[in-house]
């Protein structure tokens, strides 16, 4: 309850509710099971089945949000100010073979592309793969030693999770959000933004792609021609 309690954000107080609710119907159904089956509860595994069932339902949620939006997230790209740099990133995943991959576009403020990666990884959730996205975003930030960037994804879960902490993410995911805050800490300035699905269809398209294994590891040179198509979209 403490914890609840220092949420001041919206949704991550709706999400630790969830949590706490779902547990307490969890702990009333492992009650149950010993009175009536004798079936001894494991605690460790009421407290991961509830954080594995919330943190999907919000995953979801987030997806829905990629279609429907809201009325203030951008639904189309913008480019940052004059001296800034904008990294859009996202996540693929694909449940039956469990292969996930993730995408990174840079551009400037002209909206010209100076770097772009996508890769693939072995992964549990689509969760998963948008978090190491945002990592990976962080860390080229600070490779490229960029003084100045907008870090755009379409999570608001996971935005909230970096700037308020961690206590109700699952442990993998906790600790790629962790590694994230960090690298963000040392850029010098730097910002996360919630923007639509429609806003970062260059970065979906590399990791739909890099987990399709039809797009290079790293793009150093110039961009994959299926995806020239999408930046110059979001350029007009």
């Amino acid at each position: 309850m403490n914890q609840l309690r220092r949420l001041k954000d919206r949704d991550s107080m709706t999400y630790g509710q969830s949590l706490l609710a779902y547990q307490c119907w969890l702990i009333w159904k492992a009650r149950n099971e010993w009175i009536y089956h004798h079936r001894q509860p494991q605690a460790r595994g009421v407290v991961n089945q509830a954080l594995g069932a919330v943190v999907e339902i919000h995953s979801k949620q987030d997806t829905q949000e990629r279609t429907v939006g809201t009325n203030n997230t951008e639904s189309q790209w913008h480019p940052p100010p004059n001296g800034w740099v904008k990294l859009n990133c996202d996540g693929s995943y694909e449940e039956k073979r469990r292969k996930g991959a993730y995408g990174v576009v840079i551009r400037d403020h002209s909206g010209v592309f100076l770097k772009g990666e996508g890769r693939t990884m072995t992964a549990t959730s689509a969760l998963t793969t948008q978090a190491i996205a945002v990592r990976k975003a962080c860390g080229l930030v600070l490779k490229e030693e960029y003084n100045a960037a907008v870090i755009e994804l379409d999570s608001m879960l996971l935005i909230n999770s970096i700037n308020n902490g961690t206590e109700f993410m699952q442990k993998e995911i906790e600790q790629i959000v962790r590694d994230t805050g960090q690298y963000a800490s040392k850029i010098p300035l730097g910002r996360f933004k919630k923007i639509k699905r429609s806003a970062n269809m260059v970065a979906h398209t590399a990791a739909t792609k890099a987990r399709e294994e039809t797009l290079s590891p790293q793009w150093l040179i110039c961009m994959p021609l299926q995806t020239i198509d999408c930046v110059n979209y979001h350029r007009s």
